[in-house]
């Protein structure tokens, strides 16, 4: 009789949702163009940039679209047709740590040097700059938040929530994904709330300072990464129109329809919370419209989607050596030339250091 270790293991079961290759490369090119827009000044203020403006400031919400999906791809392969259980949590973190490092490293090598080559920076703070982000603190520094590289802020969001990761899941099998949700949604947004109101009565004291870079970490933005765990547990792909579990999908009609209040009271939201509602409920649109499952077979979303992370670490820096380069010129022409060199230029550069972190990693 054979031994049963010796058996042939089942291929693990691979489950690919075609709608969050479309998604995840609409929400690069959001976050690109908010970063381009914002590197113009002067397009901001113009009589054509200015009724635009809304637009690109809000397309830096792709985060928080980042967010979700990463909660529902982690998660989906608990929840979804592979089943696969938790792994211990070492195991777990280093699996984590090893898809972002190398990429990201490689990143803190090139573009710190090159922010002191370009701009004619001081290099005395060049190795507490690199201490501070390869280490992924930088999303509690302010001067950290405002530089060049300011998109790196969302590693540090991404390692926290790695870290929470297997104490949320765990709370959710225990609980339930809905009551696990709550839980989650209700001591953070709360927390969030309470932070912002502190805030509102004491202007001249910390407390604003401390509620603008709560909005950059856990616990503020865990609900996020928790709702993508609870949709990855509640879709059921296949079983009709809207093949979502009940709670969720009325829990998503509801913060649909709070996201419309700004219409009638547009200055008295708590800015947090709202953007996470108002964000949630368009990814969930996009998600549940055929047309993101057909777009996200398209060979170019599929690219995107793939090159999204390289991508993601090399544009802002690029956009503003370039935007430091180019000499004075129309916003609007300004704008084109650096959507095309920019866009270029990080697609080249974010390639070829893949090239180089995967010759490292094999």
């Amino acid at each position: 009789m054979e031994n049963a270790s010796s058996a042939p293991r089942p291929a693990p079961i691979r489950e690919d949702v075609a709608q969050v290759h479309a998604i995840r490369a609409l929400a690069m090119i959001g976050i690109f163009l908010h970063h381009l827009f914002n590197g113009i000044p002067s397009l901001g203020a113009s009589p054509l940039g200015a009724p635009l403006a809304p637009t690109f400031q809000a397309m830096a919400l792709g985060v928080v679209v980042f967010n979700i999906m990463a909660g529902f791809v982690l998660a989906r392969q608990h929840f979804g047709p592979a089943h696969k259980a938790l792994e211990p949590y070492p195991k777990f973190m280093g699996r984590r740590l090893a898809r972002l490092y190398p990429l990201y490293g490689l990143c803190l090598l090139v573009f710190l040097p090159a922010n002191l080559l370009v701009f004619g920076l001081d290099a005395s703070g060049l190795f507490q700059d690199f201490l501070l982000r390869i280490f992924f603190l930088q999303s509690f520094s302010y001067q950290a938040i405002v530089s060049n590289t300011a998109a790196w802020w969302w590693l540090s969001l991404l390692v926290q929530f790695s870290l929470l990761y297997p104490l949320v899941l765990t709370l959710f099998d225990r609980l339930g994904s809905a009551r696990g949700f709550a839980v989650v949604a209700v001591g953070c947004w709360g927390l969030g709330l309470t932070l912002q109101t502190l805030a509102a009565a004491h202007p001249d004291s910390s407390w604003p300072h401390l509620a603008y870079m709560a909005g950059f970490n856990i616990p503020l933005r865990l609900p996020e990464f928790a709702l993508g765990m609870w949709l990855a547990e509640a879709w059921l792909p296949g079983t009709g129109p809207i093949p979502l579990k009940r709670p969720y999908l009325l829990f998503c009609l509801g913060l649909s329809a709070v996201a419309l209040l700004p219409a009638l009271s547009p200055a008295g939201l708590p800015l947090l919370p709202y953007r996470a509602f108002a964000t949630i409920a368009v990814f969930m649109l996009l998600y549940l419209w055929p047309a993101m499952e057909r777009l996200g077979h398209a060979k170019w979303a599929r690219w995107l989607s793939a090159a999204s992370y390289g991508i993601y670490l090399t544009h802002q820096p690029i956009l503003s050596y370039i935007g430091f380069w180019l000499p004075p010129m129309d916003p609007l022409a300004r704008f084109g030339l650096m959507l095309v060199l920019g866009g270029a230029a990080s697609v080249a550069v974010a390639h070829v250091l893949e090239l180089v972190a995967n010759k490292f990693t094999r």
